[in-house]
């Protein structure tokens, strides 16, 4: 992963031997700040959510075992991956409960 880092910063470092591309370089600059709170903020409200899964469901879904697996879950459902609550809605009965007791509908 550093090393893609590494070659996209190259890249960019390029960009600004050319006016035209030099403006994506100052805009990505500029927009520095915004990224860095847009992530924090993110991050603040991402996280909890993950922690809730991880607490109600980690025993009962694989998706939410640990906590790594649940931020994976959570990102996949970010990205508008949905194919885990639907291999589950069709598993078993939908009105059906857990071995917590807890009902599926409500995952």
């Amino acid at each position: 992963a550093l090393n893609t880092i590494s070659i996209v910063m190259k890249f960019f470092k390029a960009f600004t031997a050319n006016n035209r591309l030099r403006v994506v370089t100052d805009t990505f600059r500029d927009a520095l700040v915004d990224f860095v709170h847009f992530g924090i903020i993110f991050t603040t409200i991402f996280l909890p959510f993950i922690t809730v899964g991880h607490v109600l469901f980690g025993n009962d879904l694989e998706e939410f075992s640990s906590m790594f697996a649940s931020v994976n879950t959570g990102l996949q459902v970010v990205l508008g991956h949905f194919e885990w609550y639907a291999d589950l809605a069709t598993s078993s009965n939908f009105y059906s409960r857990m071995p917590s007791g807890m009902p599926v509908f409500v995952v």
